[in-house]
Parts: C-alpha cells; sequence; structure tokens
C-alpha cells in the first residue's frame, strides 16, 4: 500500500539529522533508536548507487558504488525522506 509507505517513511524519516559524504561512504545521522527503521527503507529502494549498509542505534553507514552520482542518490533517497533535501 503506497499511502501507508508514505506515511510511515514521513514519520520515520522525519527523524534523519544529518548527511556527510566521504568517498564512497555515506553517513546519515538520525535520533536515538531510528536508524535501523530508516535503513529498512532505504535497503528496500534498491538504489543502484548503494551497495550495503550498517545501521546502528542513530547511525547508517551506506557503502557507495564508486562511480555514484552525489545528487542522483539524494534525489533517489528523497523518495521516502523527503526532508533529507534541506539536510
Amino acid at each position: 500500500n503506497t499511502l501507508s509507505e508514505h506515511y510511515v517513511s514521513t514519520n520515520i524519516t522525519d527523524n534523519i539529522i544529518k548527511i556527510g559524504f566521504s568517498g564512497n561512504l555515506c553517513v546519515l545521522n538520525t535520533k536515538p533508536g531510528y536508524a535501523s527503521a530508516i535503513s529498512v527503507l532505504i535497503d528496500s529502494r534498491n538504489i543502484p548507487a548503494i551497495i550495503g549498509s550498517i545501521a546502528g542505534d542513530n547511525t547508517i553507514l551506506l557503502i557507495l558504488s564508486e562511480d555514484y552520482d552525489r545528487a542522483k542518490l539524494v534525489s533517489e533517497l528523497a523518495v521516502v525522506m523527503p526532508s533529507i533535501s534541506s539536510l
């Protein structure tokens, strides 16, 4: 159900507080307890630039392909995390 997916993702992903990049790594910082749920949403999108993800309590590490495009990745993440565009 697309409506419930959007509702869940908006409530969960509004808890992302920071995004940072270093080479082919992307780190998302969340409020405590949200990283795992957000990483499930990211993984379910099957974004080609993301090779894998690791989630802790308040941090998600995304391992990116070497040829990823940062702007394209952020726009693909914004599908389930609209607030990420403003970070």
